[in-house]
């Protein structure tokens, strides 16, 4: 489902954390804010 959302939604970004479910910026930390800054920084 997260690939066909990613598809349909012109400049996202799909980023999957191994090991982190809905919570990922709490389960994975690093992780998250490492994906989350990359695409930030994108922009």
């Amino acid at each position: 489902m997260s690939e066909a959302i990613n598809a349909a939604i012109p400049g996202s970004e799909l980023v999957i954390i191994p090991d982190a479910s809905h919570r990922s910026n709490l389960e994975q930390p690093e992780r998250f804010n490492m994906a989350l800054d990359g695409f930030l920084s994108a922009q």
